[in-house]
């Protein structure tokens, strides 16, 4: 049953480091991983992925991926036959290239956030972070989906 699932703590980028090297060192051997960005306006949103950001392929398909916005409580699935995430070892979690897109030194460079249309279900141009394209990082934190 759903309230089973307990979920581990693998990545704080404000703890272990803000660069996609740090990030994929201790995030790339895990599966079923909740991306959690705090953005330094306050917003809180992120995505799941039962697959890893292991850089090879560069682009995967996971029909479970979805995007989510805490603060307006919603969730964005991923459209049937989209790549659901861009893997490179030269950025952070990233899905879809542009939907998600953190590069590397995650606090100093702004994440991006794609328009509707994409690979995720968005009913309005970056529906995640307020209409905004860019963010900036406050924290971003990866857990790891135990089952």
């Amino acid at each position: 049953s759903k309230s089973d699932k307990k979920y581990e703590l693998i990545y704080r980028a404000s703890r272990d480091g803000d660069s996609a090297k740090t990030f994929h060192k201790l995030c790339d051997k895990h599966f079923n991983l909740i991306i959690l960005i705090e953005t330094q306006d306050g917003l809180k949103f992120g995505g799941y992925t039962s697959y890893n950001f292991k850089s090879s392929p560069r682009f995967k398909h996971d029909n479970n991926a979805f995007l989510f916005s805490l603060d307006q409580m919603e969730i964005f699935k991923i459209k049937p036959e989209n790549y659901a995430l861009y893997c490179c070892r030269n950025v952070g979690p990233s899905f879809s290239n542009q939907i998600l897109h953190v590069p590397n030194d995650f606090f100093k460079n702004y994440g991006i956030v794609g328009p509707a249309g994409g690979a995720f279900q968005f009913k309005k141009d970056y529906e995640i972070n307020n209409g905004q394209k860019y963010f900036k990082i406050k924290e971003l934190e990866v857990f790891q989906a135990l089952y």
